[in-house]
């Protein structure tokens, strides 16, 4: 498996990440059916306000640490969604 990241940010406001994976299984006769490329992660997150972010795109689901629902990196396909989401943070 090869793996690709690029990650680009515009100031601290805007926040782009890529995630390109070309993976094979070893030890195939037929390698051509086995080869694939998959772009895992192409995700933009937008600092809308100190307190709001909008993150839209391609991304794996995290829910807390990643210990029990996260990005399967260890995988040989991890698994990603095409998504939308809003993150609110006000401390008081």
């Amino acid at each position: 498996r090869g793996q690709l990241d690029i990650q680009m940010n515009k100031g601290e406001y805007l926040e782009t990440y890529f995630r390109a994976i070309q993976y094979s299984q070893w030890g195939e006769t037929d390698t051509a059916a086995n080869d694939q490329f998959t772009l895992q992660q192409a995700w933009a997150n937008w600092k809308v306000a100190d307190f709001l972010d909008i993150k839209f795109g391609r991304q794996p689901i995290v829910i807390g640490r990643g210990l029990v629902f996260g990005e399967n990196q260890w995988e040989n396909v991890p698994t990603f969604y095409d998504g939308f989401g809003l993150l609110f943070d006000w401390d008081v």
